[in-house]
């Protein structure tokens, strides 16, 4: 039972990646899982993960995605577990939204947000906030949308959720291009886009990478190309904090403290961050500067309580939120960076 929600988990980790080829395998081994038991809760995963990699961009037939869904929700239903039954709700909101069937979608995410909030919940509450915006959009109704989105990224930004960030942010978009606000919605597409890369997984899927393209070529012609790009420049400098006060039409009150915590590194704590701002794995960063992994309470010797930074950079969790919610990204590679020359050309990993 244990393999099989790791393998759930894990095939919906590589399809947000665009990892198709290891989500299959995993769909695959958990397969042969379901085939070794009469736990019901297995089939039930293994149903769940088929549908979540065919939602992800996966071959398979979307008719049977939602078959799947309501299979998998059933069970969950009867065994009780709560936490597998708000993953199947979201997962069947997406499916229905893609399908255009509007009300399906809402009542399926109104009661997972329901039970989220009965509970106190806030990650699956605002996951599912955000997927009632997108279903909302896709039937119609912008104004409906635009309140899930703007709660869902509220709480987002409360427990720094980057990956909810982001697709609040990129469906906003979508609905300022509708809007006939093309600078708006070059803003929000570059503060996505930077916030993504970050994360390091994508909040679009593929059936909806032609929408992204209709609202990106709308808000070029309107702007022109040189408006549109220095909108989304002026987006991509954001940091998660800023991003969200832009869309919620909040005055920003991001300070500097991010700035100065970052400043207080030492040499070799810049070096680290500014891999970790490139995407590298603490792995990678090792091998790149010559560091042992050496198991320390469960950590190791690239974040230690040795650092002789402030408590927030003594781990990559840290460290990455510093990096998220600094007020702005342009001088991050000229602040981190020990070897200016390394660093990507063109945008980077933090939009700079």
């Amino acid at each position: 039972m244990d393999r099989a929600k790791a393998l759930f988990a894990a095939t919906l980790m590589a399809g947000l990646q665009d990892d198709l080829q290891t989500a299959a395998g995993h769909v695959t081994e958990l397969a042969g899982l379901a085939e070794q038991t009469t736990d019901p809760m297995v089939p039930a995963l293994l149903a769940h993960t088929r549908a979540n990699y065919v939602l992800t961009g996966g071959e398979g037939d979307p008719s049977r995605t939602l078959a799947d869904l309501e299979c998998a929700l059933r069970t969950y239903m009867l065994c009780g577990d709560g936490k597998m039954q708000l993953d199947a709700r979201i997962s069947l909101g997406w499916a229905y939204g893609l399908l255009g069937e509007t009300d399906r979608a809402l009542g399926c995410l109104e009661k997972a947000v329901d039970l989220t909030e009965s509970a106190g919940e806030t990650i699956y509450r605002s996951h599912a906030l955000w997927t009632a915006g997108f279903a909302a959009w896709r039937g119609g109704e912008p104004d409906r949308a635009a309140r899930s989105l703007a709660d869902g990224i509220r709480l987002a930004r409360r427990v720094t959720d980057p990956l909810v960030a982001t697709g609040c942010l990129e469906m906003l978009a979508w609905t300022a291009g509708e809007q006939h606000d093309a600078r708006r919605a070059a803003v929000l597409m570059g503060a996505s886009d930077a916030l993504g890369r970050l994360v390091g997984s994508s909040t679009i899927l593929r059936t909806l990478l032609c929408l992204r393209e209709e609202c990106e070529q709308r808000s070029s012609r309107a702007l022109g190309a040189r408006t549109f790009a220095a909108a989304r420049h002026e987006g991509a400098a954001m940091g998660l904090d800023a991003a969200v006060a832009f869309a919620l039409s909040e005055r920003s009150c991001a300070t500097s403290s991010s700035d100065s915590r970052l400043g207080s590194l030492t040499a070799r704590e810049r070096q680290v961050a500014g891999l970790v701002a490139e995407g590298l794995t603490n792995r990678a960063i090792a091998d790149r500067l010559v560091i042992s992994l050496r198991p320390r309470r469960g950590t190791s010797s690239i974040f230690s309580p040795n650092w002789a930074s402030p408590h927030a950079l003594r781990s990559r969790h840290g460290l990455l939120h510093t990096l998220m919610t600094r007020p702005s990204r342009r001088s991050l590679w000229a602040g981190l960076c020990v070897f200016p020359a390394q660093a990507p050309a063109g945008p980077s990993c933090c939009g700079s």
